[in-house]
């Protein structure tokens, strides 16, 4: 369950190159779970840095040998990172929370709705994966890490089992056959390495609108299944110069888009306040 995940750890041991900075080191283990200022699959930043304004090094124990302060919560350990890592990411923390005041607020996420989106470690995915069950048949997952869909896949939802028994180093098996896969972020702005950020996701319906932004620039994403296929629906923030999507490669799957002309594959967004557009992928009848 959702509400018994409060950080997610590597599926393998990561190594954590001393070029990365603390932020970088939060965005990778920390972000997918704990939002700046709302409770999560974990606390807010804002109460963490609450509890720890003085004491990083009480961060560091903690995420090091977690214990269990809110019921239906256990979050596991961290001790993998080290703690020379967790004490970077625990001056981040109380560095970006400083000055901000905490006031207890509501869980963002109602236990009722929990079911169908899980935080958990998949199969070929980043240890920030979200599964969630779009209905009796087909299922995808999102990789907060990335700030992207991997894939999805049909038949029955997931065995979660093999995470549960391995503290959060095993991986949960997949009930059924992989439906669609991406290979790299949709959207580009020109630049390289853009900056990508996750930033939570609201929910709607019992399915997730997820939250990120490339360069500043926000980004919504829903997806939906559909019959014989599924859809994305994207509302992009105010853009900043030049910004394209790549439709992922859909060997097997008819593609359409609303509002936007597909050109060689791409997209290009024109520069406003905000747009919108969605993609169907309907899966084409063999013959």
């Amino acid at each position: 369950m959702l509400s018994k995940i409060c950080i997610l750890i590597s599926v393998v041991t990561l190594t954590c190159s001393a070029a990365e900075t603390a932020e970088v080191l939060f965005q990778k283990n920390c972000a997918a779970c704990h939002l700046m200022d709302q409770s999560f699959a974990g606390p807010s930043l804002i109460e963490v840095g609450h509890l720890y304004r003085n004491n990083p090094q009480g961060i560091v124990a903690w995420a090091m040998k977690p214990g269990n302060k809110r019921k239906g919560n256990q979050m596991p350990p961290m001790a993998h990172l080290g703690k020379e890592n967790l004490k970077a990411i625990s001056e981040y923390i109380l560095k970006a929370t400083k000055g901000k005041k905490w006031t207890k607020t509501k869980e963002l996420t109602k236990k009722s709705k929990v079911s169908r989106i899980q935080r958990m470690f998949l199969p070929n995915a980043g240890p920030a994966a979200i599964a969630v069950r779009l209905n009796e048949t087909l299922s995808f997952c999102w990789d907060a890490g990335a700030c992207r869909l991997r894939y999805l896949w049909q038949g029955a939802y997931m065995e979660p089992t093999p995470y549960w028994k391995g503290n959060g180093n095993g991986l949960a098996k997949i009930l059924g056959k992989v439906y669609f896969r991406t290979e790299a972020f949709p959207f580009s702005n020109g630049k390289d390495k853009p900056k990508l950020q996750f930033q939570g996701y609201a929910v709607e319906g019992g399915l997730p609108i997820f939250n990120y932004s490339i360069d500043g620039v926000l980004i919504q994403e829903k997806i939906l299944g559909l019959k014989n296929g599924f859809s994305i629906h994207y509302k992009v923030g105010q853009t900043k110069g030049e910004l394209s999507y790549k439709i992922p490669k859909s060997e097997g799957f008819r593609v359409s888009c609303e509002k936007v002309l597909i050109k060689d594959n791409l997209l290009k967004i024109p520069s406003s306040k905000s747009f919108e557009f969605t993609l169907i992928f309907k899966k084409e009848e063999s013959k």
